[in-house]
Order: C-alpha cells, then structure tokens, then sequence
C-alpha cells in the first residue's frame, strides 16, 4: 500500500466588506467575531456552512468538528466522508497568540484534494455563504513567510488552549494552566530565538583597498615611503613581492589575524605593479610556507633600510 503524501498551505484571513471604496478596492473589516460566531451556529446547526465543490455544484462536502470553535479557534474535517482519505483537516485561528494575524491551515491528502485552491475556493464560499448578511466576506492570501509557516502547529494548539482558558465556563479545570502557559510561551520564543540565530549570516565584511589601513607601525608614511622607493624600478615578481614580504615578516603589515597585504590594496597604491605580477604570484611570494628570503640579499639589505625607518631615522637612498 502506497502512502498517501501529506500537504498543507497556508493562507492569511482578511475580513473585508463586501461594498468596495471608490477605486473598486476591497475595505478591511476586524470585525472577527462575526466569523467566531459562524462557526458556533454551524456547530450547534443554527445556521450551517454549505461546503460546495466550486467547479461542480452538484458536489456537497460533509464537515465534523475535531474540537468545538472557542473564540473562533478550531479544527474540522471536510470532505464526503467514505473513506479515510476522501477528507481535509481545516485548522482555524482567528485569534493567534504567537503571530497575531488570523490564519487558516488547509492539511489535504490525495487524492480527495490534489489542488488545495480547489478546497480553498470551497472553504471560502462556506464562508461567504454565512457572512453575507453581515455585508461581510472572507478573503483568504497565500502565507508566503516560510520561516513563520514552520510554526503554525503549536501556535494553532498555543492559542485555543489560551481561548479555552478564557472561557467564562471552564472554572476550575484550568488551575495550573497560567504556569503551564508561561513554561510553554518560554519555549516558543526560544525555539523562535534559536531559529532567528541559525538563520542570521555573517555581514561580508568589505576589504578596504587602502594600504593604510593594514600598516601596524605609527610611522605610516615612512612605511609607505619605504616601499615605493624599494620598488622603483623593479620589473618580476620576485621583485615587486620582496618589500612588502619583508614589512609581513615584521609584522608591520596586517590584514585582520593575519600578517599581509592584500593584492588589491597593493595595485591601488603601486597601480604599475599590475603589470609585472599577478595576484597568484604574489600570494605565492608573500607566502612564508612556500617561499622565504634568508639567503637574499637585497631583502637583507632592505631590511637595514627599514630598521631605520622603524627607529624614526631618515630614508636612506
């Protein structure tokens, strides 16, 4: 036997008069407890939806009620009823304690409902069929907020245990529940907090492209100073690399935890350089498990030149 695959869809309720403004433009109305009201007449057969297929009227869906409507807070079953699949789970929340926007979750099965706009068509017109004498009708839009989807089961449980608790007639079988509540509230909002944090990126920090902003050493110009005259006249990459390995190598340059220059901050301030080396051969130069400058001695020499550069003195040519 082949399991059935289970869906479901959310949609917002938005209450609107059924007269539009000037513009043709559908007026809001938060006139919610005509809804909560519908559903306990339905319940009590004062006044009963009529659940018809919208593409076929001669189709009439039966509807059970899985719990009783509290403040328009509940679950029913849709659907003609003959096997265990011919039917939908419609789960109401008017008055939603953790999102605040009234909502409705169609749960279908195949095959009684492939197309949940088929049965959201349905469910509205039982709606409207009620709602009409109050000048009134249901619009039901796509929840498109996938992050707030995630939590519509325990919201939907939350808020009618909430409504229950309210409810004039319910006494003394809510003792404790005020605890209960707090405990469950508390888990929510840490559930939702752990999410948000999960979901969060980490800003992609921008590199600056100014060489400043990587020198360690005070004397910032005497640096810069230094290895534009290092460089003049240099032609490999070997080169144009051995001056600012040098100023890594003490530590003089730093790109966050890490002793280098950026390529990118090193062609704006040395722009002919491009030319000469690229940003592979630099990295490989600047590279200290690769490469390294001991027996060099122009990097020697370079070295003395910065020492005094480093002890305040003047450049020396």
């Amino acid at each position: 036997m082949i399991t059935p695959t289970y869906k479901y869809v959310v949609y917002k309720i938005r209450l609107v008069k059924s007269e539009r403004d000037i513009f043709g433009r559908p007026i809001s109305s938060d006139e919610l407890d005509v809804i909560a009201k519908a559903l306990e007449d339905d319940l009590h057969q004062k006044e009963v939806f009529k659940f018809v297929h919208p593409k076929n009227g001669d189709v009439t869906y039966e509807r059970k009620y899985m719990s009783c409507p509290v403040n328009g807070n509940t679950i029913l079953l849709v659907g003609q009823m003959r096997r265990p699949l011919d039917m939908a789970k419609v789960r109401i929340t008017l008055r939603s304690h953790y999102y605040k926007v009234p909502y409705i979750v169609l749960e279908h099965y195949t095959p009684a409902f492939r197309n949940p706009e088929i049965l959201r068509e349905m469910i509205k017109h039982a709606f409207n069929w009620v709602l009409e004498k109050y000048g009134l009708e249901v619009m039901l839009e796509p929840w498109d907020t996938v992050a707030e989807n995630i939590n519509w089961v325990a919201d939907s449980e939350f808020s009618y245990d909430i409504e229950l608790y309210k409810h004039p007639e319910m006494g003394a079988i809510c003792m404790g529940f005020e605890e209960a509540l707090k405990e469950r509230m508390l888990k929510i909002e840490a559930e939702k907090a752990k999410k948000e944090k999960k979901g969060k990126k980490k800003p992609i920090l921008k590199k600056s492209d100014n060489i400043m902003a990587y020198i360690t050493h005070k004397n910032k110009e005497g640096i810069i100073a230094f290895l534009h005259q290092a460089l003049r006249g240099m032609k490999t990459p070997k080169e144009f690399a051995r001056p600012v390995r040098l100023l890594c190598d003490r530590k003089i340059l730093k790109d966050k935890d890490v002793y280098r220059l950026p390529y990118k901050a090193f062609i704006k301030e040395i722009p002919e350089a491009k030319k000469f080396i690229s940003e592979k051969k630099y990295n490989h130069w600047l590279n200290p498990n690769i490469t390294n400058f001991d027996d060099d001695d122009v990097y020697i020499d370079l070295e003395k030149k910065l020492e005094l550069i480093i002890l305040g003195c003047r450049m020396v040519s």
